[in-house]
């Protein structure tokens, strides 16, 4: 439905899911001002196309949400701000970091502490080139660079699968699950009703039922609001 819903309103898939990211967050205290981070493929140069390599850059885009807009608003705001971050896509993330200068901290990212990676669409899980059978390999970990990560790929069966991982440190695995069964329900109700106001989407999990507020919450403290709390 909600891949349906991208197709209807014209951006793309990602900015859809990003934006219902953006959306949850919002809705669960993290303040008006919501930075996401994001990966980008970093291949804008055709002397690139033939060669095996990991050329990925971060993007940092801002959003400054109310929970008086609609979906379609947010939705739009994404677009916005994508737009413009695609347009200095080459810019090097730590070159950026040098310029803004943030306050640094070795308990947080400097510039966000969401990132959202959605996987290229219809993806298989093997590919075939010059003879090559390739497969992606799985390689466990037991860190995590940012509070918290969704990946999203709309797969060749046009199921959207989810990954989320956090910080154990600030959320526990049950708060996770919860975080991320609200994100669906979310995705759901933006796909029956893009117009309603955010605060107006109703979402039926426990992680929100006490944060369906008549009237904007008040933020957070602001190293909460960053850290995106629970």
């Amino acid at each position: 439905a909600i891949a349906m819903t991208a197709r209807q309103l014209n951006p793309s898939l990602f900015m859809v899911l990003q934006a219902a990211l953006a959306a949850l967050l919002t809705r669960l205290g993290s303040g008006h001002d919501i930075p996401i981070g994001s990966p980008i493929a970093g291949r804008t140069d055709s002397a690139l196309d033939d060669l095996v390599g990991f050329f990925v850059n971060t993007q940092a885009l801002q959003l400054e949400l109310d929970t008086r807009q609609s979906f379609l608003d947010c939705m739009r705001q994404v677009k916005q701000v994508a737009a413009g971050a695609q347009a200095h896509s080459e810019l090097p993330f730590d070159r950026l970091v040098d310029a803004l200068k943030p306050e640094r901290s070795l308990a947080y990212h400097p510039l966000f502490q969401v990132l959202f990676n959605h996987l290229q669409d219809g993806a298989s899980e093997s590919a075939s080139a010059a003879g090559l059978t390739l497969e992606p390999l799985v390689t466990p970990t037991t860190t995590t660079q940012f509070d918290l990560t969704l990946d999203t790929q709309l797969d060749l069966e046009q199921q959207i699968r989810l990954n989320l991982e956090y910080a154990s440190d600030l959320f526990e695995g049950e708060s996770a699950e919860r975080m991320l069964a609200d994100y669906i329900e979310l995705a759901r109700a933006v796909a029956r009703e893009p117009e309603r106001p955010l605060r107006a989407l109703v979402i039926e999990t426990p992680a929100v039922l006490e944060t369906q507020p008549s009237a904007d919450p008040e933020p957070l403290p602001l190293q909460i609001a960053r850290r995106c709390a629970e």
